[in-house]
Parts: structure tokens; sequence; C-alpha cells
């Protein structure tokens, strides 16, 4: 016996519909035993100001305000070029990593090497020095607010 696809095409059974709707009307109305029951979450509450300014009369946008088309697109040619520079760049990259030898060995001593590159930067300023001090308290003394008079 040969099939072929369209023999049991959706759109060919007329019985379909009404055959989904009796067997429907079998199933149990129990929660327990058909789909399970769907709680909605409690909606979020929206600001009654947010409310009044969405509800506001805004303008509706002219033909003016639609932007122009673009005109630097690119041909199908154009695409096909970027789409075939891409793939050999990839192919030249995938050779390129094939050639490098992958080893786990010695990885104390390139984790040292990494954090050693990461060190930070010596200061560049030198330490405040006794007169740049003195200076820094005159100013914290001019900045603090007046005493308070009851």
């Amino acid at each position: 016996m040969s099939l072929k696809a369209r023999e049991f095409s959706v759109t060919r059974m007329r019985w379909a519909p009404g055959a989904a709707v009796a067997l429907m009307g079998l199933l149990p109305a129990s929660p327990g035993l058909g789909a399970p029951a769907v709680s909605t979450p409690e909606p979020f509450p929206v600001p009654p100001a947010l409310i009044r300014e969405a509800e506001k009369p805004a303008p509706y946008p002219n033909f003016g305000s639609i932007p122009p088309v673009p005109t630097d697109n690119p041909t199908p040619a154009g695409w096909k070029t970027r789409v075939v520079a891409t793939r050999l760049e990839g192919a030249r990259l995938s050779r390129s990593i094939a050639q490098t030898p992958w080893t786990l060995s010695d990885t104390e001593a390139f984790a040292e090497a990494k954090r050693s590159a990461g060190a930070p930067p010596a200061p560049v300023t030198t330490p405040f020095s006794p007169d740049m001090e003195a200076r820094l308290a005159a100013l914290r003394a001019q900045a603090s607010a007046p005493p308070r008079s009851h």
C-alpha cells in the first residue's frame, strides 16, 4: 500500500473541527485530569500619574516624519562579496589555529606572567609633603561650616 503525504492533509479532513469539539465534550471537567490550572501573576502596579500621562492626546505622526529610504544598502552581489570574504577569513583563521600547538603544560608560569602584566602601575604623584599637609589643613578649616548661633 502506497501512502502519500496529501492523504493525511489536515485541510482535506472535513470531520476534524467537529471531531475536535466532540472530543472536548468528552474530556473531564476536573482540573486534576485535564490541563493544569494556570495562575496569573498579579499585575504590576502602574502609578496613576503614568496612566494620566499616557491618556493625554498626542499628535499623530505625519508623512514628513517617515525617515528617508536608506541608500547605502549593498546589492546582492555586494552581500555575496561580504559573505565570501567572511568565510575566507574564517577558513584562514581555522588554518592558523590548526597550526598552533595546543598544550596544557606549564600553566602556572603562564598565569604568573599574566598576573605580573596586570599589576597596577606605580603611583604618578609623590606622597604629600609636610607643607602640602599644612595647606590642606588650612583649606579644610576654611571649608568648615560656621558655628551656629542660637
